[in-house]
C-alpha cells in the first residue's frame, strides 16, 4: 500500500465511515485527529465571527462515527477490544443513570445527606469522574503504542 499524506489518511478514514473492523496505524489515526482538529478550529474560528456555533457542531457531529471508527481500529492495532474505547464514555453513561435515580429518589423522599445511599452517592460522583479520565489517558496510551507488528486477532498489520 502506498504511503499517503495527512489529507489522504483523513480522506480514508471519512471513506470507512462506519468501518470499525481492522485496523489503524498510528500515523493514520493520528493524521485524522489533527486534520480534523485544524477543520474544527477553523470553523469555530468562522463560527466566532458569525456569532453561532452551527458550522463547528455540525463537522462535529459528521464526524463522530469515523472518529470513533478510527478509534477502534487503532485499539484492534495494539491489540485491544473495542471495549477499551468506548470505556469511559461507559462510566460517565453510569454515572448519568445514578445521577437521575438521585435526583427521582431524592425528590420522593427528600434529601438524603448523612445516610448510606448519600454517602455512596458522593463516593460514586467524586471517584466515577476520576475513572473517566484515567480510562480516557490509558486509551491515549493505547493509542500512541506502535501497533503489533504481526497478525493478530483484529487482522493483518497496516503499514
Amino acid at each position: 500500500m502506498a504511503e499517503r499524506n495527512m489529507w489522504g489518511n483523513y480522506v480514508q478514514c471519512l471513506k470507512k465511515y462506519f468501518t470499525f473492523k481492522g485496523r489503524a496505524s498510528r500515523y493514520e489515526y493520528w493524521a485524522f485527529i489533527l486534520v480534523s482538529f485544524i477543520i474544527a478550529l477553523i470553523l469555530s474560528v468562522v463560527d466566532a465571527f458569525l456569532g453561532s456555533s452551527i458550522l463547528s457542531s455540525l463537522y462535529l457531529l459528521a464526524t463522530l462515527f469515523p472518529s470513533l471508527a478510527v478509534l477502534v481500529r487503532r485499539m484492534h492495532d495494539v491489540g485491544k477490544s473495542a471495549w477499551w474505547a468506548f470505556s469511559p464514555w461507559l462510566v460517565f453513561a453510569v454515572l448519568a443513570v445514578l445521577a437521575m435515580i438521585s435526583a427521582v429518589v431524592e425528590y420522593a423522599i427528600g434529601p438524603m445527606a448523612g445516610t448510606a445511599w448519600g454517602s455512596f452517592k458522593t463516593v460514586v460522583f467524586v471517584l466515577g469522574p476520576i475513572v473517566a479520565i484515567v480510562l480516557n489517558i490509558v486509551v491515549l496510551v493505547f493509542a500512541i503504542f506502535k501497533g503489533d507488528e504481526k497478525a493478530n486477532q483484529y487482522g493483518e498489520p497496516v503499514a
